[in-house]
């Protein structure tokens, strides 16, 4: 299905309303954890029991230790012993927001935020199931931009880059938390419309096309894409089929 600035719907589509799949796709219901969401719950757990086994406080107050009638060489001693636990706590600190850059890092593309492939694939196995367990049907949906290839070869690598960075950042402002996405190549998206099938999933889908579109045509850098033109590609997620047989059914449908 061609789309393009002309056939896609220029109101707010309603739609059904959906669930979330993981930790990354905003969670409303209880359901058996993906394991990018053990992940996250390991990595909280962890940090709970710093945050109990820790103290900013200074020991020499908490045990009311009298530095005045200490002798020198104690006072010393308890003095480089505060100090050397407060870098310690500096530097515990330090690596725990480093820890959670590179746990956001492994999961997410850095400049789009969007979903690296492998995590991406790892959600719509877990979409499947949580189908399955709830006796619903959801989708995902391809959206390939038309002529990209050529596009690329015109301009450079470096020049397409940056648009399929402003058209990720675009599509990720569109959807909605219980929508993963990610790029899974040169200007092709792939995102999981959760609890969505049939028409429901085609005008959700169109919107998100829209949103490409839009940016292409108002993009100064994508200007040889012009007039912005999406394919899309839908499949509905079969009964414990493995993600690339689905990702193959929804890139034959793209049309």
């Amino acid at each position: 299905m061609k789309t393009d600035e002309t056939n896609l719907v220029k109101h707010e589509t309603p739609f059904a309303q959906r669930s979330g799949v993981s930790a990354y796709a905003g969670v409303t219901s209880t359901h058996l954890k993906s394991p990018a969401e053990r992940e996250r719950d390991a990595l909280d757990a962890w940090r709970d029991r710093q945050a109990k086994g820790g103290t900013d406080e200074d020991p020499i107050e908490v045990h009311q230790l009298d530095l005045e009638s200490a002798d020198p060489d104690t006072r010393a001693a308890l003095q480089a012993f505060t100090q050397t636990l407060t870098e310690l706590q500096d530097a515990l600190q330090a690596a725990d927001r480093r820890l959670a850059w590179l746990e956001d890092e492994r999961h997410h593309d850095p400049e789009t935020r969007l979903l690296r492939q492998d995590t991406l694939l790892a959600e719509i196995q877990h979409l499947e199931m949580l189908d399955r367990q709830e006796g619903r049907a959801s989708e995902i949906a391809l959206l390939q931009v038309s002529g990209f290839a050529r596009f690329r070869d015109t301009v450079g690598r470096a020049a397409a880059e940056k648009v399929m960075t402003a058209l990720g950042k675009a599509l990720r402002a569109a959807l909605e938390d219980s929508e993963p996405a990610g790029r899974i190549g040169d200007g092709e998206f792939l995102v999981l419309l959760t609890g969505l099938a049939g028409t429901a999933a085609e005008e959700r889908v169109l919107a998100l096309a829209q949103a490409i579109t839009a940016e292409i045509d108002s993009n100064s850098d994508a200007v040889e894409l012009r007039p912005g033109e999406v394919a899309i590609g839908q499949a509905v997620l079969g009964p414990r089929e493995d993600p690339m047989a689905a990702l193959a059914r929804a890139d034959k449908d793209a049309r």
